[in-house]
Formats: C-alpha cells, sequence, structure tokens
C-alpha cells in the first residue's frame, strides 16, 4: 500500500494523479481525519510480472559479449576514408549493421563476411545517401564526413526521427565548416563540398 498525506484542498488533485497511474496502482481510497477532512489518500500496488531468481547457487561459466552497435557503426563507415582493405571483429548481428552495409554497397564498398567483416572502399562509386536508406537508421549521417573527406563531396538525406526524440546533426555540420567545408541543405539534402579539410580543434 501506498499512504500519502495530502492538505485538506488536494484530494482531487491527487486522486487524478492516482487515476493516471491506475496500471499501477488499485483500490484507491480517501480517508478522513477527525474532522471529517480528506487527509490520506491510499492506494494498493498492483501485481505486476517479475523474475524471480532462486539464488543460493555460485554462478560460473563463460558469456560472449557481443560488440556494442554504437561502436560497430562509426567503424564501418570509417572505411570509407581509406583504399586498403580494412576488418573489423566483433560485430554484432543487429538490423542496423545490415542496413549500414546496404548503404556502404551502395557507395561502392565490397563487404565480405559477418560478425568478422572486411571491407574495401578502393573505388566509391557514389557519394549520395538516399532517402530511402537513411530514413530507416539515423547513423547513416555518419558517411557525410568521411564521405568529403576522400572524395571532397557528399550528399546525404537528413534523417528522420527516433522513438528517443529529436537528435540533430548541427554538431556534424559544424564539425564539417570547422574543418573548412562548405555545406549546405537543399531538398531535404545536406550537400557538403571541400576542396582539402584542414585540422580543427572540434568541440
Amino acid at each position: 500500500w501506498l499512504l500519502l498525506e495530502i492538505g485538506a484542498r488536494q484530494k482531487q488533485e491527487v486522486r487524478a494523479i492516482f487515476e493516471a497511474h491506475k496500471n499501477f496502482y488499485e483500490h484507491i481510497d480517501v480517508r478522513e481525519d477527525y474532522a471529517g477532512l480528506p487527509r490520506v489518500v491510499k492506494g494498493r500496488r498492483r501485481q505486476v510480472d517479475k523474475i524471480v531468481i532462486s539464488g543460493g547457487r555460485p554462478l560460473y561459466g563463460d558469456v560472449r559479449i557481443s560488440g556494442a552497435k554504437n561502436a560497430a557503426l562509426p567503424v564501418l563507415t570509417a572505411a570509407l576514408l581509406t583504399e586498403e582493405t580494412c576488418t573489423f571483429s566483433n560485430i554484432p548481428d543487429l538490423v542496423d549493421i545490415k542496413t549500414a552495409c546496404k548503404l556502404l554497397r551502395n557507395m561502392g564498398v565490397k563487404i565480405e563476411g559477418a560478425g568478422s567483416m572486411s571491407l574495401s572502399a578502393e573505388k566509391i562509386t557514389e557519394s549520395v545517401a538516399p532517402y530511402d536508406l537513411v530514413k530507416t537508421m539515423r547513423a547513416s549521417i555518419l558517411v557525410l564526413g568521411p564521405l568529403v573527406a576522400r572524395t571532397g563531396k557528399a550528399r546525404v538525406s537528413l534523417p528522420g526521427g527516433c522513438a528517443i526524440g529529436a537528435r540533430p546533426v548541427n554538431l556534424h555540420i559544424k564539425a564539417l565548416q570547422d574543418m573548412g567545408a562548405t555545406v549546405d541543405l537543399k531538398g531535404g539534402y545536406i550537400e557538403a563540398r571541400a576542396g582539402r579539410l584542414k585540422g580543427a580543434d572540434i568541440y
């Protein structure tokens, strides 16, 4: 049970709070004090699904830890920076990884393997990241910098929204501008060009 002492005029407000969380509380009751004023709200928590772990036994064994998606995506796109073959291990088997590989292949990158992957961007045939691919994965913006550094130009669609809210790409744009790139927004695409990027303090 949850007991909440309230002021004499807070009955409706507090009851509304409980009602808004009725998935977690039931049997909501307002009790009066000796003067007949509502002073205590009582609510019992509902039973929820839970995992019960019976201990008393030592744990042992080996667990293979998968690579982190947010670490794998940047290193995969970084393969665009060089003509040499790059090999990465412990790449997780996730939808976003598959989408990133599809995007890189669309740019001419040759990719072999799974888990342990070899990427060769010897010849970049495309410097455009179309909306059809970018819309499914916000991390597609990561190809912007490597494409400009390697080919001198890039045209990347602005990514859509995501489940955790708005995450603007202004930091990517500012970093490229600080390194000497010209960046324009046209028709829902980020268009960047640079002769040769120069070093800069990025923060």
